[in-house]
């Protein structure tokens, strides 16, 4: 990351309100030297990022994040089978709303995407995300997704970008209480499951392995980020999370990372170090078919 980067990267908005030097910074240096073609400026407390593909939502100005990017590449990481229009698509820690954003466009107006999210910033991205792209069928709700329903805490590490955010049975001093909801309220709310979007920082093994069997066995779709790489998860938590969606009778793929991505997306990516800690990331996640539906 260049040194104006790193700067840019510092602003807040709840800091600096007003700060439209800062957004005219950032502008240009998006545009003329990390070529993301984005028009960045302060709204409510947050960080726009305007491109031709849509909205993005930062907690920090971000030069190097492009929309283009969600919606032409992230797709790739879906494989084949993506929601489908009149899906029903959930994202279990839709962080800012870019997969959501996605995921919108696929399920058509007579699809719903329903993201949660438990980090009260997060959450308020992707709410402001949802009105300035104007997709009226994707709603965030501000939980976590369990196998019990019960109240939760939350611990925000204070990262730019959520990332290693968690939640936690436990409450301590760096912690605060969120609500909690299961698959099988869900499910009744909104009938069916079609796809279902598992990004949440351990929670993974909960919901995987202690919701009810016969309530997985009615989503065809799974995608799930097995996060064994962090501290408080198992190293194998992949290997058994596999084993379990198996036994489930879903055809279980482990994802790739797509060299080309590198080629074409020359800002994503910006050292040897980088690479592997994304490749690490993006091979963490397993693809389920459910071939029982």
């Amino acid at each position: 990351m260049s040194r104006i980067n790193q700067l840019l990267t510092k602003f807040s908005p709840n800091r600096f309100p007003n700060n439209w030097t800062a957004a005219l910074l950032a502008t240009t240096y998006t545009n003329m030297i990390a070529k993301a073609q984005q028009y960045i400026y302060p709204k409510d407390g947050l960080w726009v990022h305007k491109s031709d593909y849509g909205y993005m939502i930062r907690r920090t100005i971000q030069s190097n994040v492009n929309v283009g990017y969600y919606l032409t590449k992230f797709d790739k990481l879906l494989w084949k089978d993506k929601p489908k229009y009149g899906d029903v698509a959930v994202i279990a820690g839709s962080g800012l709303g870019e997969e959501a954003l996605l995921m919108s466009s696929l399920v058509g107006p007579k699809g719903r995407v329903v993201g949660l999210e438990p980090d009260l910033i997060s959450y308020q991205c992707h709410k402001l995300s949802i009105k300035m792209n104007k997709t009226p069928n994707t709603i965030v709700k501000q939980q976590a997704l369990t196998s019990h329903g019960q109240n939760m805490h939350f611990v925000d590490f204070g990262d730019n970008e959520y990332v290693n955010n968690q939640v936690h049975q436990d409450a301590t001093d760096s912690t605060y209480k969120v609500s909690s909801i299961t698959l099988y309220d869900i499910f009744n709310e909104f009938k069916k499951i079609n796809f279902l979007y598992l990004n949440i920082e351990g929670g993974e093994e909960d919901v995987l392995f202690n919701t009810d069997t016969a309530l997985l066995k009615k989503i065809p779709f799974i995608y799930v980020g097995c996060h064994g790489f962090l501290d408080h998860c198992p190293d194998n938590l992949q290997q058994m999370i596999i084993k379990r969606l198996e036994s489930l009778n879903f055809k279980v793929e482990i994802n790739k990372f797509d060299e080309s991505l590198i080629k074409s997306e020359p800002g994503l990516f910006t050292n040897e170090a980088e690479i592997a800690i994304r490749k690490e990331i993006i091979e963490s996640w397993v693809f389920a078919r459910n071939m029982s539906v």
